[in-house]
């Protein structure tokens, strides 16, 4: 689904407690398959708060992305879907919109995630 900059801020702007998001591509499968909806909540007021193998959602070329989170340089976000051999383009803080909490990735799965996604 296409959604421009200017629709995602206003939908930005509504997001008080949580939102669902339907995937649509296969680059974080197994773990979220397409078609599967996940649960999003807002962004943390302190986004140093947000943790390497944290799943987010962002805008990016006119939709709506989901993978996880690598790092932060920069004051930019470095991001990279479970299938994909390369990081994403990176992602502008204004461009984030909220965490994955549904599913859950726990700190066992992050610890495998960090060995997998080299």
């Amino acid at each position: 689904m296409k959604i421009t900059y200017e629709e995602f801020k206003e939908l930005k702007k509504k997001f008080d407690e949580f939102s669902k998001v339907r995937i649509l591509t296969p680059s974080m499968a197994p773990l979220i398959l397409v078609n599967d909806m996940v649960v999003v909540s807002p962004l943390p007021k302190d986004l140093n708060k947000i943790e390497p193998f944290d799943i987010l959602v962002f805008w990016q070329k006119d939709k709506l992305i989901c993978h996880f989170f690598i790092k932060k340089e920069n004051g930019i976000y470095i991001t990279r879907g479970l299938n994909n051999k390369n990081n994403d383009e990176p992602v502008q803080e204004d461009h984030l919109y909220g965490i994955v909490i549904k599913p859950k990735v726990g700190p066992i799965k992050k610890f495998f995630l960090k060995f997998f996604m080299r």
